[in-house]
């Protein structure tokens, strides 16, 4: 889960919370069934999953709608990201692949496993 209670969340609005754990499950959504990686426990992936859900209930419908994968992450249950990948659009998920990579990089790095 995150603390949007330390800094620098406490600045960010609820629209800019959300949207940055959308951008947590999508990309691990990706690294996952896409790339057939995992750079965090399950239990952490649902925990995010159920943070967002909890959030997204919560919101304003302002807050919610200015969210920025609010066109592909409206109805998420938490119970899987599988089809994600197939609702983002082109330019979105040219991108998310490409932060899904850095990340997996950087894990492995941080793991000794790149070469």
């Amino acid at each position: 889960m995150i603390n949007f209670d330390q800094m620098p969340f406490i600045y960010w609005n609820e629209s800019t919370k959300i949207s940055y754990l959308q951008r947590q499950i999508i990309v691990h959504s990706l690294l996952y069934y896409e790339l057939n990686e995992s750079v965090i426990p399950d239990k952490d992936f649902d925990d995010l999953s159920r943070q967002l859900v909890k959030m997204q209930r919560s919101a304003s419908k302002d807050d919610l709608r200015n969210s920025q994968y609010y066109y592909c992450l409206k109805d998420f249950d938490g119970s899987t990201g599988f089809y994600i990948k197939s609702k983002l659009n082109k330019s979105d998920r040219e991108r998310l692949f490409g932060i899904a990579m850095v990340v997996l990089r950087n894990y492995k790095t941080s793991k000794g496993n790149l070469k």
